[in-house]
């Protein structure tokens, strides 16, 4: 997405989008399914944070749910949103079978581009409003009649939103063809694949030399001599510091931006990394909750390279990283990672990292579970969402095969 199209605030082009004020509770029943009486509840923030049995289903719904995302759609990750700069616009879909509460789906009204490796000019003809699913795995029964019900919910009860958004659907989920069904059977639109990637994880064991032994001798002799180069060269002077208080937070950002600026990466990636007010409130607040887990390598007072990441529960989110370029023969991003892998062995109750979605080496060095993963889209059945889905795959590939004749592509040390 450009840097014109700012997620969660609802710009285009430098304008700003106005979402319309929620209504109140708004209710939006549906007919008896199998014999009960289903509903779906629109419950803006206010209501949602003084109401605390909703509170605690919303917790129990969460509990054990094996989305690698799950953060995102957590009670605490909403109310961060509720605190950011931007203060996307925000909604909270509930479920309800009789008076039960059965599922609470978190969403914000966003502007995003159907694809954000398209070239600018066509990012900011594709860009739509949306109401992007927080999570992507809806916090609900799977069940495709249901899931219809829901996504008619969205595009009834939230006029403004020209589509519904789930960004990152495994292809082994469940979800991944119901949703595209239930998109089908909806009264208001259509569903559309936008892009089917590589995602990569890995399950941590309880010890870090079990996960060294999933690799080949030569792989575990290659690692371990990055790392042992890397403390030659540096001597006493190489730190590795975890962060995750709010104190740390100036630091880190002083740290990041000194990396991101002698980095690999396109100053349209670093803005994660950008020493701003904007980031030092919304890292500051992240701290606060317990979900800022970031790391910094250093030799002595110089960085050298930095990992944005995040927390929760037994999960940790590997979002964002930068090196320098200056030390790339030292390879600081696959220590830095090395290095991070037994950290959250030995020092926390993480059991997975979420490497995401692409196709870069290290992911695929460092996980031990590979799959796909696919962004998702319900839209409205406008014309000018079936020209954007026309025109889109085609569009694509031919800026694929331009972009492989420039040998463009993801950075290979992470």
């Amino acid at each position: 997405m450009s840097n014109k199209e700012r997620a969660g605030d609802g710009r285009v082009g430098g304008a700003r989008n106005r979402w319309h004020a929620p209504a109140h509770h708004r209710r939006h029943t549906v007919p008896i399914h199998d014999n009960v009486r289903v509903s779906f509840e629109i419950v803006p923030p206010e209501s949602a944070a003084a109401d605390p049995g909703l509170l605690a289903t919303w917790e129990r719904l969460l509990g054990g749910h094996p989305n690698l995302y799950a953060q995102y759609q957590s009670p605490a990750w909403w109310d961060h949103l509720g605190t950011t700069p931007e203060a996307a616009d925000r909604r909270l879909l509930v479920m309800r079978i009789g008076s039960g509460i059965v599922g609470v789906i978190p969403l914000q009204l966003v502007v995003r581009t159907i694809d954000t490796n398209l070239p600018a000019a066509l990012q900011g003809l594709s860009a739509i409003r949306c109401a992007e699913l927080l999570g992507s795995l809806p916090l609900m029964p799977v069940d495709a009649s249901v899931a219809a019900m829901m996504l008619d919910a969205v595009l009834e009860d939230v006029p403004e939103a020209q589509a519904i958004y789930f960004k990152s659907i495994p292809e082994t989920s469940a979800w991944a063809d119901l949703i595209m069904q239930a998109g089908s059977a909806t009264r208001n639109g259509f569903g559309y694949v936008s892009r089917e990637t590589a995602f990569h994880s890995l399950e941590l064991p309880g010890k870090f030399d079990e996960y060294l032994g999933q690799f080949g001798k030569k792989k575990r002799y290659n690692l371990k001599r990055q790392v042992r180069l890397m403390e030659e060269a540096y001597g006493s002077e190489m730190r590795v510091d975890c962060i995750t208080r709010e104190d740390q937070v100036e630091l880190f950002l002083a740290a990041n931006a000194a990396v991101a600026a002698d980095s690999w990466k396109d100053p349209g990636l670093t803005a994660a990394y950008a020493r701003t007010p904007a980031n030092h409130s919304r890292y500051a607040d992240l701290a606060r909750r317990g979900l800022l887990r970031g790391y910094l390598l250093r030799h002595g007072e110089r960085p050298v390279a930095c990992v944005i990441g995040y927390q929760f529960g037994d999960s940790y989110h590997y979002a964002d990283i930068a090196y320098s370029r200056s030390d790339i023969q030292l390879s600081p991003g696959s220590v830095l990672l090395f290095l991070i892998i037994r950290d959250l062995i030995e020092n926390t109750a993480a059991r997975r990292v979420n490497f995401g979605m692409g196709g870069a080496d290290y992911k695929r060095q460092f996980g031990n579970r590979h799959g796909r993963d696919r962004a998702v889209w319900v839209m409205r059945a406008t014309a000018r969402n079936r020209a954007i889905c026309a025109v889109h795959d085609p569009a694509k590939r031919l800026w694929q095969r331009l972009r492989a004749r420039g040998g463009k592509g993801e950075s290979q040390d992470g």
